[in-house]
């Protein structure tokens, strides 16, 4: 699916199509992995649509422990989708205390910068 068929959806222009069916089956449990490249692609195109929320609700059905973690906890991070950053931390890592460090590291910038 993610080898020569993504790559003709990308060839022909019709990449867009490809991205919009996977969420319904991410969604439905039917698809738990995507493929580094689809993904890079499939966050882009709903970052463009539909907003990167739907981004975090599919990461949340999705096997996280065979990821690319590097890539996909920075994005969570740039997002601040915190939902997503736990469930991967603590499905993918199985780190517990890690997510609540960065939620509280945010919480205390937002008050310090709120101080000012």
């Amino acid at each position: 699916l993610f080898g020569p068929i993504f790559r003709r959806f990308h060839a022909v222009g019709y990449l867009n199509l490809f991205l919009d069916v996977l969420e319904p089956y991410i969604l439905n449990d039917k698809l738990d992995y995507i493929a580094p490249e689809a993904m890079a692609h499939f966050i882009e195109h709903c970052r463009a649509n539909n907003g990167i929320a739907t981004v975090e609700r599919c990461l949340l059905h999705m096997n996280v422990t065979i990821m690319d973690f590097d890539s996909i906890l920075g994005l969570l991070r740039a997002n601040e989708m915190f939902s997503a950053l736990f469930y991967v931390f603590n499905t993918g890592l199985d780190d517990f205390t890690t997510p609540l460090e960065i939620l509280l590291e945010k919480i205390f910038d937002g008050a310090d910068t709120a101080n000012l």
